[in-house]
């Protein structure tokens, strides 16, 4: 069985449905090895800004989020009613732009299976094969607050949570096969012992005082939807009623969006700029040198 895993921003977006097309190539690819005739291969775009190490990594053009080529694109398509057809925003323009030579790979390689978050490049992929342009099943994993009506056109639908799970089934078509799975984590990466040399390190690289309690949160470092420019007023005004206010830090990491710069100005702005830090685009694998030096985690997401 050829199976495909594909994430359009993968190589050069570091979120959530990039890294988890990566964990879940890495987990296939290491099960392969002791699966005779299951191959493993991991779709991205062009010149990632971190390596890709899998072996069957294979890069794809498009016109990717935050260039000069995307946002031209993506500008005159707006002009011309773009949303209609697939570029009405930059990651749509992205998920389009990277469309055709997934489907040309998928064809030549005769995959039996492709696998992806990303829900603009399910839909191509999903009409492409009703077309007979590539012979690869489409399984979506929906992760992006789809409606109803768009989930009932893919005939392979995995749900990420149990809630999510019982929503679909209520909804979707009866001859849609729907799986609960939730993302694949490698809980290993994360296991470290919260020592207090642990605590003391992340402490000294962030230049705070050995006792301070470090509130954390992990999330694209934009205002809408991630509400971050909430959590730091919240901790701006917090800070003021307690006492020994000094030994208390707020440390947000996560991916630079467009609204990053607007969430820079608006720590610069605030009273309590000295203990708010802002670290953007870490290597994956420095988080759990993050993760197990916070005191408190929180996300302000309301969905």
């Amino acid at each position: 069985m050829r199976i495909a895993v594909a994430s359009s921003g993968l190589g050069h977006i570091a979120r959530g449905i990039e890294t988890c097309a990566l964990l879940l190539a890495e987990s296939l690819n290491n099960e392969a090895k002791y699966t005779p005739g299951l191959s493993i291969t991991l779709f991205h775009a062009t010149r990632p800004i971190q390596p890709i190490s899998l072996p069957n990594a294979v890069a794809l053009p498009g016109f990717k989020r935050g260039t000069w080529a995307n946002r031209w694109m993506t500008c005159l398509c707006a002009r011309l009613g773009g949303w209609r057809y697939g570029f009405g925003s930059s990651y749509e323009t992205e998920q389009t732009t990277f469309a055709p030579g997934l489907i040309r790979a998928l064809r030549v390689g005769r995959y039996d299976i492709v696998h992806l978050q990303d829900p603009g490049l399910a839909w191509l992929l999903e009409k492409a094969r009703r077309r007979g342009r590539h012979p690869a099943q489409v399984i979506l994993a929906h992760g992006t607050e789809e409606s109803p009506e768009f989930l009932k056109r893919f005939p392979f639908l995995q749900e990420l949570t149990p809630v999510r799970a019982d929503r679909s089934r209520s909804s979707i078509s009866p001859g849609t096969h729907l799986w609960m799975i939730p993302n694949f984590v490698d809980t290993h990466r994360f296991v470290l012992a919260k020592s207090e040399a642990s605590r003391r390190d992340l402490r000294a690289r962030l230049n705070l005082a050995p006792e301070t309690r470090i509130i954390g949160c992990v999330a694209a470092l934009k205002a809408t939807h991630k509400r971050l420019d909430y959590l730091i007023d919240e901790f701006t005004s917090w800070l003021s009623t307690v006492p020994n206010s000094a030994y208390y830090a707020l440390v947000l990491l996560g991916a630079t969006t467009s609204e990053t710069p607007v969430l820079r100005d608006q720590i610069e702005r605030s009273p309590a700029r000295a203990q708010i830090r802002m670290l953007a685009d870490l290597p994956y694998g420095e988080m759990p040198n993050y993760y197990v030096g916070f005191d408190l985690h929180v996300l302000c997401s309301l969905k």
